[in-house]
């Protein structure tokens, strides 16, 4: 049988690219004890820029578009199937699905599955339209959970993220999560998703000795392996 080519179209944001495809060869690493170059998979990487502006609401028909014409240039590679490291990209999903002859993993399907059963109280951290969109308090309604969220975790998410794309000094990063741990602590949090690709590391690095941390990053990774495996 021929060795599976995993299609990552990601750039979504740009920055965001290189720590998901460590994540990926970390958890394949920790999977398959690889550690020979030969031990590790094929992979077609496409780093597509998209009309995300911090500033402006998205244009959803002209990112809908953007995104569906990456993904069926990269199925055009040959890939066998694709993953998308953007949760805000997935709001399309049904409908990028509808345009390949491939399949494309669902990251947000992928993160709510490994959230443990114990755990009720959640906090998402998402940019707004990932929120706005619902498509995390739709599959988590299915397994009876719910999303802890007020306009002040939102606002603290966006500072966030907004900070990480501008490489903003890591003085003004630290006070954000400053603010993000005393919303969690006020709210007895039990658990985090990490709904942002862009900001899975620094809210991994601040958080995880703290709280369980979900992030939706790593999820997707453990996904593209279990799908390799099929």
């Amino acid at each position: 049988m021929k060795d599976k080519v995993i299609g990552i179209l990601a750039g979504m944001g740009p920055m965001s690219t290189a720590p998901f495809v460590d994540i990926l060869m970390k958890e394949w690493q920790l999977k398959f004890n690889a550690q020979n170059d030969m031990d590790y998979p094929h992979v077609l990487i496409y780093s597509l820029p998209t009309p995300f502006y911090i500033n402006k609401p998205i244009d959803h028909k002209l990112m809908q578009a953007a995104i569906e014409k990456g993904l069926t240039q990269l199925e055009s590679y040959g890939v066998d199937f694709i993953a998308m490291p953007c949760n805000t990209a997935h709001q399309y999903y049904d409908a990028l699905q509808e345009s390949l002859d491939i399949k494309l993993l669902h990251i947000v399907e992928a993160t709510c599955q490994r959230i443990p059963d114990s755990i009720q109280s959640i906090a998402l951290l998402a940019t707004e339209s990932t929120m706005e969109s619902g498509i995390y308090q739709n599959f988590l309604k299915e397994r009876d959970r719910t999303i802890l969220c007020d306009s002040k975790l939102q606002t603290i998410s966006n500072q966030l993220i907004n900070s990480v794309k501008r490489n903003e000094c890591p003085q003004v990063v630290e006070e954000h999560i400053k603010n993000l741990k005393a919303w969690i602590q006020k709210h007895n949090v039990e658990a985090v998703i990490i709904g942002c690709t862009d900001i899975s590391q620094v809210v991994t690095e601040a958080l995880s000795d703290n709280i369980l941390v979900i992030d939706s990053s790593k999820c997707l990774a453990q996904s593209i392996i279990d799908e390799y495996r099929k």
